[in-house]
């Protein structure tokens, strides 16, 4: 059922389903081919997905100063097509494979600064390989304590990893933390957080570079961005949906 959620947020797949109801309901009418270009011109438009991604971030709410116990990094960071390619060994620069991984340099940040006291992150082995120790061998190499690093254990999604920093505080281990993760997803992985009963410091990497709208962002590159917001909402209302 998830796959097909994924597949029915396409954009370019609803596109190809108002054409075939179209012509289940008699055919494509003058009105409705305009329709549908202007539906494929907004959804391939850098403004669209910029105007998105801007209304649906959250702020960040680290409080200058202030320690913290630790900075938690959402894992599915490391592009495992790249990390395989290179027989799992530590890739110096993860950003020839994927943006994500900005979110372990903004860990990694906070921690050499002296603003958190641990990373934390939980194993994702979804990509077949351990997540964690390509992150864990990251920090190392940039010189990061090893009793500063903390691999939570297995994870899936964010729930788990939510569950796992519950436990830790439970447990009296960590008390106030950094959340990290990308701009779109941060307002549902905070929610989720504060499903738990955790209220973190929010820090958000991937947000636009510029707020400013240009000629360039009415110029049509593809669908992508769109659809990675579409993901985000159809994800947090699945996560409204089980609350």
């Amino acid at each position: 059922m998830e796959v097909l959620a994924k597949t029915l947020i396409n954009p370019l797949v609803i596109a190809v389903l108002y054409i075939a109801w179209r012509f289940v309901r008699g055919g494509l009418g003058r009105r409705h081919i305009v329709i549908l270009f202007i539906y494929l011109y907004l959804v391939s438009i850098p403004f669209t997905s910029k105007v998105m991604h801007m209304l649906w971030s959250v702020d960040d709410t680290i409080v200058v100063g202030h320690q913290y116990d630790a900075v938690v990094v959402l894992s599915g960071i490391v592009p495992s097509k790249c990390y395989l390619e290179n027989d799992q060994v530590y890739v110096d620069n993860m950003f020839i494979c994927s943006g994500d991984f900005k979110r372990a340099y903004a860990g990694l940040g906070f921690v050499k600064s002296g603003q958190a006291n641990r990373f934390i992150i939980g194993d994702d082995k979804s990509g077949g390989f351990h997540e964690s120790k390509a992150v864990e061998e990251f920090l190392l190499n940039n010189h990061v304590k090893p009793d500063q690093i903390m691999i939570v254990g297995e994870v899936k999604n964010t729930q788990d990893e939510a569950i796992k920093i519950e436990q830790l505080s439970e447990n009296g281990e960590i008390n106030d933390f950094i959340l990290i993760t990308t701009a779109k997803h941060m307002r549902r992985a905070a929610d989720i957080f504060a499903s738990r009963g955790l209220t973190p410091a929010l820090y958000s990497t991937d947000r636009p570079i510029s707020s400013r709208i240009t000629v360039v962002d009415f110029k049509p590159r593809g669908t992508t961005g769109v659809h990675k917001m579409l993901y985000e909402f159809a994800g947090y209302i699945k996560f409204i949906l089980k609350k």
